[in-house]
């Protein structure tokens, strides 16, 4: 069976293991001082909330094996709720084990993944979607998207749901009101009034959800496929994007033969370049596999890079781009520029109907830089980035918005012909439990087991 969240006393590694100049160990339960008596040899009087104390660290056989800081932080005044004290010590791939091994002997058992964060939302430290910040930060690429995931743990994101459920509330409670009393008892609310409530918690739902795509972007970075025909200079492209030899090159079609990500950051946005094989008919099975992976990129991506090189005629590229065998948004580059004889500028050939060429040189660096910029303008703009006041970045919180708005939307309809109903009202809860899963206030304990697997233990 397993256990009780709450009913044990954890203890968990906080820190990377390996070779570090200290680790930190974190104890969190009921039984916590006690563990502190016991690995140290310390009477209990020695320990003061927030109180670090220099002491000796005890194994299993209270043999001193280390000195060290331990603090005790008393509950509720603690990450967790709870009891807690952490252990500074020396690092390494043998010590920590070690005084954990001690923690475990006197009474712990080992933590699970995100369990200290899971006991901090379940003791109401932190609502759920503070708990989910937790990793995001953890697990950010950029600082643009550190910072963001900063907003959601400092509460601003929470904030932004409540007054949504606070605008519901002040509705559903006017429509009961109303449902439960005669005229001769209250005053009646006008409809139109009613509406341009609704209308309000629906524009700010729409606001919310319309940063969805910018936030994703900039927590899980950018997908950019590199596509064309084989030999047109892909590989070579790429490394002159990351300026690296990142990818192998050379004269031979079809020397990629798989995928090749490259995470890399561009005005702080991440992305993931993807070097892939060249689009053409073979014979060859490992190259025919290689032209499946790259069409399966070609068409998660959120920008392509559809590569030609000046074997192609100007006719020839505007005849492809104009009816492009993927769905994703691209950029059509066409590579060995150097080579041109004359120096032909086949930009020349971009329509209002169709996407500008940009013209580069793998081999001499020609037009990177404005390709670069180009790839972030398309992926992303300036003013929504700069300082954005709060970006959706959390595709579970996007489905329980777009719920909630469908919810009051058909309330809307209903106020708007006229319909006074208990649908109204129910409708309305609907939506205020949707905005409650997001809080963690109603959720499933299946979708909070899903959250907090994905954390690292200790954390």
């Amino acid at each position: 069976m397993p256990r009780s969240v709450m009913s044990s006393t954890i203890v968990a590694l906080a820190t990377p293991t390996g070779v570090g100049g200290i680790a930190v160990i974190r104890v969190s339960g009921a039984t916590a001082l006690k563990v502190a008596m016991k690995i140290t040899g310390k009477p209990i009087q020695s320990f003061k909330p927030r109180l670090a104390i220099y002491c000796p660290l005890l194994n299993k056989d209270q043999v001193e094996i280390d000195t060290g800081i331990v603090t005790y932080f008393k509950g509720p005044n603690s990450y967790t709720g709870e009891d807690v004290i952490e252990i500074s010590c020396h690092g390494g791939y043998v010590l920590p084990g070690r005084i954990i091994n001690s923690c475990m002997k006197a009474g712990c058992v080992p933590a699970a993944p995100g369990e200290f964060t899971k006991r901090a939302f379940l003791n109401g430290k932190i609502d759920l979607s503070q708990a989910e910040a937790v990793a995001e930060i953890i697990s950010s690429k950029s600082k643009l998207s550190q910072d963001i995931s900063y907003k959601y743990l400092s509460g601003k994101f929470s904030k932004l749901i409540n007054n949504m459920k606070d605008s519901l509330l002040s509705i559903i409670s006017l429509i009961e009101a109303e449902l439960d009393f005669s005229t001769d008892e209250i005053s009646t609310t006008p409809n139109k009034t009613k509406i341009r409530m609704v209308d309000k918690v629906i524009e700010k739902g729409n606001a919310l959800i319309s940063t969805y795509s910018t936030g994703r972007l900039l927590k899980e970075g950018a997908i950019v496929t590199i596509t064309g025909n084989p030999n047109v200079g892909k590989s070579s492209l790429l490394n002159a994007i990351i300026s690296e030899d990142r990818v192998i090159v050379t004269d031979v079609p079809g020397t990629t033969r798989d995928a090749i990500e490259v995470f890399y950051k561009i005005n702080g946005l991440p992305v993931r370049f993807v070097d892939t094989a060249g689009i053409r008919d073979s014979d060859d099975k490992i190259e025919i596999r290689g032209v499946e992976i790259s069409r399966e990129f070609i068409n998660r991506s959120d920008l392509v890079l559809w590569v030609f090189d000046i074997g192609f005629s100007l006719e020839e590229i505007e005849k492809q781009i104009s009816d492009p065998f993927f769905n994703a948004p691209f950029i059509p580059v066409l590579n060995k520029t150097d080579l041109l004889e004359p120096r032909n500028d086949y930009s020349d050939c971009s329509t209002n109907s169709l996407p500008h060429i940009y013209n580069t040189s793998a081999l001499k660096g020609m037009g990177i830089k404005e390709l670069i910029n180009a790839v972030y303008n398309t992926l992303i703009s300036d003013t929504l980035i700069t300082e954005p006041e709060m970006l959706l970045t959390n595709s579970r919180h996007r489905d329980a918005i777009e719920k909630c708005l469908e919810a009051i939307s058909e309330t809307k309809v209903l106020l708007i012909e006229n319909i006074e109903s208990d649908l109204i009202a129910s409708r309305l809860r609907d939506g205020l439990f949707e905005l409650d899963k997001i809080l963690g206030i109603t959720t499933a304990d299946d979708i909070l087991e899903n959250i907090f697997s994905n954390f690292c233990v200790g954390k």
